[in-house]
């Protein structure tokens, strides 16, 4: 239990030390842009924290729980390959394909979006976000190869160092070019990070096999672990689908005023999340 508290208490410590600097860019953000502007940001905030649910597909269930065993009897290569690796693809295929769909109708809703915020340049604004989105989910999907190594400090602190970081260029960017570029700025934040993230996981590269990559394989993970993505779905992607339907029924500006509210709050998460995730990998363990 020591343990376990000590591998909470890094994840509280990386994910909490930052956060205070989170919540000041927002404030910041919310007195300098348009309230039409803040409202498409907050739009746009929740559909990449719905595509990071979505992209699951179970398998953040099946990496964290089957792969710590064999990595516990010395076979860590096994793991990844087998399993952590499969699992990585295919989670990545649906994220590009997420982002895609993304991209594809923001271009459809221009003209929605133009009568909300017409000072944006759509398009360019669009891509940026859909890049933005992709390397998102890649963070998110990279943190359960960090979990099964139980590195949990170091993937919280990348975690809320990214959201710093996007916060810092963000700012540079907007102060330099003009509103547009906000997402210039997080979109290079990201990077940055998804940079790091790769970098620390350098020494697995040498392990991937395509030829444990099969249709086979994977649609019987997705079946196998399909419950538990609609549990993690129905708790949290409802949560962030319901704030997509807010620009439906009133108007995009009363959505800043929810989200503003709402992102404080959400720091609560962490505090739970740092004791299930060490936890599940130690249950993966056991018998």
């Amino acid at each position: 239990m020591a343990g376990l508290a000590r591998k909470s208490f890094r994840i509280l410590l990386g994910r909490g030390s930052v956060a205070v600097f989170s919540i000041l860019f927002t404030v910041y953000f919310a007195y300098e842009f348009p309230k039409e502007i803040f409202a498409f940001i907050a739009l746009y905030e929740t559909a990449v924290s719905l595509s990071r649910v979505i992209c699951d597909v179970g398998l953040h269930f099946r990496v964290i729980r089957e792969a710590p065993p064999l990595m516990k009897a010395g076979r860590e290569a096994e793991a990844f390959s087998r399993i952590v690796w499969p699992s990585t693809l295919v989670r990545m295929a649906v994220a590009a394909a997420l982002a895609m769909a993304f991209y594809g109708i923001a271009l459809l809703g221009s003209d929605w979006l133009r009568d909300q915020v017409g000072q944006l340049n759509l398009p360019l604004v669009a891509l940026l976000c859909a890049l933005h989105m992709f390397l998102t989910d890649l963070e998110s999907i990279s943190a359960a190869i960090f979990a099964v190594r139980q590195r949990f400090g170091s993937d919280a602190f990348l975690e809320s160092g990214a959201g710093l970081l996007e916060n810092v260029f963000a700012l540079a960017c907007y102060l330099a070019w003009g509103t547009e570029h906000y997402f210039t700025g997080i979109l290079i934040g990201i990077a940055v990070m998804v940079g790091v993230r790769v970098y620390m996981l350098r020494d697995l590269l040498p392990l991937v096999q395509w030829s444990y990559v099969t249709w086979s394989d994977t649609r019987q993970s997705l079946r196998d672990y399909f419950p538990f993505y609609l549990r993690k779905f129905f708790r949290i992607g409802f949560v962030q689908g319901e704030q997509l339907l807010i620009p439906i029924l009133l108007p995009l500006n009363q959505l800043a005023n929810f989200k503003l509210a709402k992102k404080c709050s959400g720091f609560l998460k962490n505090y739970v999340q740092a004791f299930s995730d060490p936890l599940l990998i130690k249950l993966s363990k056991s018998r």
